[in-house]
């Protein structure tokens, strides 16, 4: 399985070293008749080199569509046991969650920082909390960083 294969062999249209690409598609060809599957990911398939996707070396190319609101609440069940976790995403939070489009990786990274404060005991959790949380994430997972007046590390009140 290779992960993010975009990453790995790039695309002759927008990268200067094709090496890695021709040693991928010659060695990908090689595995014919071998009785080797190879099974690719990637999150942009028009990242990937067309020529990859010729028939003969990937026998199927599988489009998969981003987790549905409906099935939030699965994925929160099957990703903790924690009853009192599974209880915060309450009305509200999963509309401000569908609102926002949120993917499978930010509502498992959610949980994970929900189960972590629960387990310290760092602070009661409340819907207020979990959706400071996915406003404080949503920065860090989709915004462009903001620059500090050009200043670098740690910034103190002064």
């Amino acid at each position: 399985c290779i992960d993010d294969v975009d990453l790995l062999i790039g695309n002759r249209d927008r990268d200067s070293n094709r090496e890695p690409l021709a040693k991928f598609l010659q060695r990908l060809d090689g595995f014919m008749g071998s009785g080797v599957f190879v099974l690719a990911t990637t999150n942009d398939k028009t990242l990937v080199d067309l020529a990859a996707s010729r028939p003969g070396r990937f026998d199927l190319i599988l489009d998969i569509n981003p987790l549905g609101s409906d099935r939030y609440i699965d994925l929160i069940k099957t990703k903790t046991d924690s009853s009192a976790v599974i209880s915060l995403f309450s009305r509200a939070v999963l509309d401000v969650l569908e609102a926002r489009k949120a993917s499978g990786a930010f509502i498992a990274t959610l949980i994970k920082q929900l189960e972590v404060i629960e387990k310290l005991g760092l602070r009661e959790l409340d819907e207020g909390y979990v959706l400071q949380s996915i406003e404080n994430m949503k920065h860090g997972f989709y915004d462009e960083p903001k620059t500090a007046n050009g200043a670098i590390g740690f910034l103190g009140d002064s």
